[in-house]
């Protein structure tokens, strides 16, 4: 979403509705994928949805402990989810209201969140570095991402400790026996754990 000076600025561009009744300064917004609804975090710690066509408020999720800081529907507007600076992300009901899952586990504030079409993907990106793939009916995650040198490597690991990357990562990954501090950091080992193709498999719902 843009401001209303924004909108004006861009060729062909007309104000189609204006948002009002929100309780505080609005800090991040989404558009749903048919463009009937809209929802936007405040800094009073709410989320809040509109009816786009009508500017009506239809519903407000309060549940965060620190500032809302991204927002993302479902295709179908069935489904809200949030990212927060209390380092975790919510998936909401969008008609009630009710909150359906909470994600834990980021070690800093969730900056992004994005929500697959029918609700069953669920990506958040945090200011620890990492990007991480949840499974909405359980919470737990499925996968994680990191971006290293810059971008210039990669690397998916899963809670099991399988792994893929660029060659670049493979130095990063080491394995602790159990029970010690000893660290195994060989080839052989990697290789053990190494899955080739293993995002897109995760992403596939394969185990």
């Amino acid at each position: 979403m843009l401001s209303r000076q924004e909108a004006a600025n861009l060729p062909g561009a007309h104000l189609v509705q204006t948002f009002r009744d929100t309780p505080n300064v609005l800090w991040s917004a989404g558009l749903s994928a048919n463009g009937k609804h809209v929802v936007a975090a405040s800094l009073n710690l709410t989320a809040i949805l509109w009816d786009a066509p009508s500017g009506k408020r239809l519903q407000t999720f309060q549940g965060h402990t620190n500032l809302i800081t991204s927002v993302a529907l479902s295709g179908d507007a069935k489904h809200i989810l949030t990212g927060s600076s209390d380092k975790t992300a919510i998936l909401w009901e969008a008609a009630s209201g009710k909150k359906l899952q909470i994600f834990q586990g980021h070690t800093d504030t969730v900056q992004s969140v994005a929500l697959s079409a029918d609700s069953k993907t669920l990506w958040t990106a945090s200011a620890d570095g990492t990007a991480r793939l949840w499974d909405p009916a359980t919470g737990k995650e499925r996968c994680r991402l990191y971006s290293l040198d810059a971008g210039k490597d990669w690397l998916v690991v899963t809670p099991e400790g399988l792994f893929d990357g660029s060659p670049g990562a493979w130095p990063f990954v080491a394995y602790r026996v159990p029970g010690t501090l000893k660290l195994l950091d060989d080839d052989a080992t990697r290789k053990r754990f190494h899955r080739l193709g293993l995002l897109a498999k995760v992403w596939k719902g394969e185990r």
